[in-house]
């Protein structure tokens, strides 16, 4: 039997460039894993503050306040400054909001927690990327897997971390929290210790992230994806309290995460138009079903539908956006992934915050419901896009004038 072909550069390297690689993956993972720690106490961080479902929306969503500004203002910072130091960056600010939410917390802390992590995500995201591809040139696709595989472990496993610890003990701060609080020293002294030869290049500091030039479907498909991955963790709660059912978030959204993750494999062997079309049947089809779950007090529908939207959000549309940009892009991955996770990351926090302020007016029901309607618009613009022959809309954005 014939075996599958694999890039001969992958078996080439020494143990001390495995450790190089894998511990950069590491960080992510640490990183995205540190993100969704206090997912399982969003409600209880309500209550005690007596917060609105718009504020505890803005709290969550406070991802923005952090991640735009790193993404609009530091996105060459890496290609200046050096890869490692910008990933101990990331880990320093995930530390800090850790200890914050340790050592203080409340609704108040919460929101500046989530604005460093929203720093720490936007400058890990992009510059583990390219790092990884400087690390490895040649087997972008297989660095795209690696990336999302980390990433989708840790956005489900801090979450699931939590909610396990809660089970052993309903007192004091979650074991999952101290895990990370000593994770993080280690990682960070790890990683200060791999020798880096990529070169630096004389950029500016400060750069607008770069989008590739001819297709917009790609961060349309991530923004509407990770919007429904959003509401999981910042409205889902509210209306699965009226069953007494709040403490299911957690699995829903562990399994949001790891449908993503059974699914990479199929995904990676797939071109990128065949996954952002699959994703355009599955995300709305998901997002309708744990809806219907949510609103009956079906747990059965709400765990089907999180894992059909899941194997889009962090499966199938998630990589093949991912693969196109770092197979679109040249000198400039770090820009051009920070693109695609702006991209991401205005789609996972931006509708949070404004449903949370119609669920103040208009319940929380009706705003999933009204939502819903919107996601089945938007993927059939997509996916009519995704299928075309030729791109339909093109993006100017970070060609001619702002690269001169």
């Amino acid at each position: 039997m014939k075996k599958p072909h694999m890039p001969n550069n992958l078996n080439k390297y020494s143990a001390l460039e495995s450790y190089k690689y894998w511990w950069t993956v590491l960080s992510l993972l640490l990183i995205t894993g540190a993100v969704n720690l206090q997912v399982p106490l969003y409600h209880q961080y309500a209550e005690i503050n007596h917060a609105s479902h718009a504020v505890s929306s803005l709290a969550f969503a406070a991802y923005v306040a952090g991640l735009v500004p790193v993404l609009f203002g530091f996105a060459g910072a890496s290609d200046r400054m050096g890869r490692k130091l910008i990933i101990i960056t990331a880990l320093s600010c995930s530390l800090l909001a850790t200890l914050l939410m340790i050592f203080f917390s409340s609704m108040n802390s919460l929101f500046f927690a989530r604005v460093l992590q929203g720093v720490s995500v936007g400058l890990a995201m992009g510059t583990v990327t390219a790092f990884l591809s400087e690390q490895r040139p040649g087997t972008e696709k297989f660095i795209s897997a690696h990336v999302a595989l980390a990433s989708s472990l840790g956005f489900g496993g801090g979450a699931l971390a939590t909610t396990i610890s809660l089970m052993y003990s309903q007192e004091g701060i979650p074991i999952s929290f101290w895990i990370a609080l000593v994770a993080f020293p280690i990682v960070m002294m790890g990683m200060w210790k791999i020798p880096t030869s990529n070169k630096l290049r004389n950029v500016p500091l400060t750069r607008i992230p770069k989008f590739i030039s001819g297709n917009i479907s790609p961060y349309l498909a991530i923004c509407a994806a990770w919007s429904v991955s959003g509401l999981v963790i910042a409205l889902l709660p509210a209306q699965l309290a009226i069953h007494d059912l709040a403490t299911w978030t957690g699995p829903a959204l562990f399994l949001i995460n790891i449908a993503g993750i059974v699914f990479q494999p199929m995904a990676r062997r797939l071109t990128p138009k065949i996954n952002m079309a699959i994703g355009c049947v599955l995300v709305p089809s998901g997002y309708l079903t744990l809806i219907y779950g949510a609103q009956q007090g079906s747990i059965l529908y709400l765990l089907l539908g999180s894992s059909i939207a899941g194997a889009a959000c962090y499966g199938f549309t998630y990589l093949g956006g991912l693969t196109y940009v770092v197979e679109k892009a040249k000198l400039d991955k770090a820009r051009s992934v920070s693109g695609y996770f702006l991209a991401a990351y205005v789609g996972f926090s931006v509708p949070s915050i404004l449903l949370g302020i119609v669920a103040d007016s208009k319940g929380v029901s009706n705003a999933l419901e009204s939502f819903g309607f919107l996601i089945v618009l938007v993927h059939i613009v997509i996916f009519i896009m995704t299928m075309t022959a030729r791109d339909v809309i093109k993006i100017h954005i970070a060609s001619e004038g702002l690269d001169k």
